[in-house]
């Protein structure tokens, strides 16, 4: 899941009225604290059953296989699940949330001691702590939580099955930085952004596509591991964070970031993301020339000179290109004065030209565009794109691929790449071209002159037979290089 779920932690070492010494006096003082406490109804049980025994056990055998090979991922048999429960659930509680080693006397076993471990370690911190009016609440409380969790009302985030009732630090939530980028609908957004707008009920993908974030919260500072992958993917996440490692075509399971290794391979799911925005053809006209001068152009005011105004200077050096920034300067700055010169070149083939604009009316299109920002300084494309509807996106990918990619011709295929010196510059692009699900790899070349590393970003687009959730498999690199700390 996308989104941070707020739970309680379990945890405290206060005594509980039953381990008090005292007489009567001191006992009735307990109670009247207790009473401030919350009182529960019951909602989906009977007083004197338990929740266990409503319900129809019988014992499975959990056995994954590859399917290309019939080798065996995972296998646990003789587990105790209700007879309701799916094939696939029973699966995905066994290999995933079953704590101990398997085949050892520790692992669970039965869904019975899973819910137990979480369910009574909430209650038990809930009477240390007075949240209850009486025992008898807590008792009611205890078996409504097991009734929605045998019954699938509902489920607890991943973490919470992981640490909660076990000898692990109780986090009960996973977590990701401020700026991870969250797929969803209407673009790519910050994690961050959405636990600041407590943005309940929006949309986001996940491996199976459109969910709904439930709950947000901020959870401090603690460490963060960078991923990386073969193909130039960074992933920026919590080691409980869960991932999907992939055995091969559709198999694998989830299983917490920090186990990861290298070799391991992670599944990139395709995933549309259209954008909520109106469609707006001046901000299409925007992106188009934003693009080309972060490429092939200049934008800044000259110290010397005649001219010290603010400048825009855009190169082309075919029809195609010349009538494309033209048409992009015509719709945004008719009535701003432009001087075209043509440019020689050792190539006397090529048409070369040099447009220019001056004037301060240029300057909300620069600023909003972040266009005084040059070379490697430029560490992301302008933040809006990650959430503009895609014909503004495309537009401005057209303009950097055209001015600083090229095309190479290959025996069994056609590369098409840009090279760019920023590094977050080149990883911002590959996070647009996620947008349209298009897999594209990022590289890293050493200059011989300066000394410098240029990185190249190499788009591969899915062929158009493939399904609309296509995945692709990527290997993990150097899992965990570089260490930061997020919210």
């Amino acid at each position: 899941m996308t989104e941070t779920v707020e739970t309680s932690t379990a945890g405290g070492t206060s005594e509980g009225p039953a381990d008090r010494k005292g007489g009567a006096g001191k006992a009735g003082t307990t109670e009247r604290k207790r009473s401030k406490g919350l009182k529960i109804e019951r909602l989906y049980t009977s007083a004197g059953v338990h929740p266990y025994d409503e319900v129809t056990w019988e014992r499975r055998d959990v056995v994954m296989t590859n399917w290309r090979d019939g080798s065996i991922n995972f296998e646990q048999r003789g587990v105790e699940f209700p007879d309701a429960w799916s094939f696939n659930a029973v699966n995905i509680v066994t290999s995933k949330y079953f704590r101990g080693a398997v085949g050892t006397p520790q692992r669970e076993s039965s869904l019975r001691q899973l819910i137990d471990r979480v369910v009574l370690t909430y209650g038990k911190a809930g009477r240390e702590h007075g949240y209850f009016a009486t025992d008898a609440d807590a008792e009611i409380f205890e078996h409504e939580l097991t009734w929605m969790l045998l019954h699938q009302v509902f489920s607890f985030n991943s973490p919470v099955w992981f640490n909660v009732g076990t000898p692990s630090p109780q986090q009960v939530s996973a977590c990701q930085p401020y700026d991870a980028l969250v797929s969803s609908p209407a673009g790519l957004i910050p994690i961050g952004r959405l636990v600041d707008d407590q943005a309940i009920g929006a949309k986001v993908f996940d491996a199976h596509g459109v969910t709904r974030v439930l709950a947000v919260k901020a959870n401090g500072r603690k460490s963060v591991l960078r991923i990386h992958t073969k193909a130039g993917h960074a992933l920026d996440v919590t080691a409980d964070h869960l991932v999907w490692k992939s055995t091969g075509e559709g198999t694998g399971r989830f299983v917490q970031a920090g186990t990861l290794q290298p070799g391991d391979q992670l599944e990139w799911h395709r995933r549309d993301s259209y954008g909520e925005a109106e469609i707006d053809p001046r901000e299409i006209a925007e992106a188009a020339l934003a693009g080309w001068l972060q490429s092939d152009g200049f934008v800044g005011q000259y110290a010397t000179g005649t001219n010290r105004s603010l400048t825009i200077e855009a190169m082309t050096v075919t029809d195609a290109e010349r009538a494309w920034v033209a048409d992009a300067v015509r719709r945004l700055f008719p009535d701003v004065h432009s001087h075209e010169q043509k440019v020689e070149t050792q190539d006397k083939v090529i048409d070369c030209r040099r447009l220019r604009l001056y004037g301060e009316s240029l300057r909300s299109f620069v600023e909003r565009w972040q266009l005084l920002v040059r070379g490697p300084a430029m560490e992301v494309p302008p933040h809006h794109l990650y959430t503009a509807p895609l014909p503004v996106v495309a537009a401005y990918l057209r303009s950097v691929f055209q001015a600083e990619g090229y095309v190479s011709a290959r025996e069994r295929s056609t590369l098409v790449g840009v090279d760019m010196v920023g590094e977050q510059l080149i990883r911002g692009l590959q996070a647009l071209l996620g947008r349209f699900g298009i897999f594209a790899r990022v590289s890293f070349k050493k200059r011989r002159a300066a000394g410098a590393r240029r990185r190249n970003l190499a788009p591969r687009h899915p062929v158009s037979r493939r399904p609309a959730d296509l995945r692709r498999r990527d290997r993990l690199h150097r899992p965990g290089q570089g260490r930061q700390t997020g919210a």
